[in-house]
């Protein structure tokens, strides 16, 4: 058996792009992920349906989320005719969590999550109008 799965924390590089098309909504973005105090690894992010809704509509530039989701590679040959190649995260859940390190109260050492993982596929188009972030 073989398993691509992912799971990160970090704070969004940049406000998500939504991009409609025929087969729907699709949410680009990048993730910064803190290594330690000198190293940070950037990942391109990929959301597809509710997932990217949410992703789209209530995260923005240096919120901290938790994803899961799986990678996903791809290659092709650019004009000039060379090879390249590029992995990207599809965001398969996305958690939110409050809190700015900069903004918590004095004596607080991490952020609070404040919801739950919310799965691409497991709520309906009612159940998405009533979340309430």
């Amino acid at each position: 058996m073989f398993i691509n799965s992912v799971q990160l924390f970090g704070r969004l590089g940049q406000d998500p792009e939504a991009i409609w098309s025929d087969s729907g909504l699709r949410t680009k973005g990048s993730l910064a992920v803190t290594i330690d105090k000198t190293t940070t690894d950037w990942y391109a992010l990929t959301a597809f349906g509710k997932t990217a809704e949410i992703l789209a509509n209530f995260v923005r530039k240096g919120e901290q989320v938790a994803i899961e989701g799986r990678i996903a590679l791809s290659s092709w040959v650019d004009g000039a005719g060379n090879p390249r190649s590029k992995a990207e995260i599809v965001v398969e859940s996305i958690s939110l969590v409050a809190g700015n390190p900069k903004t918590l109260p004095t004596g607080s050492k991490s952020p609070t999550p404040v919801r739950q993982t919310v799965p691409a596929t497991s709520i309906s188009d009612d159940e998405a109008d009533q979340i309430p972030f």
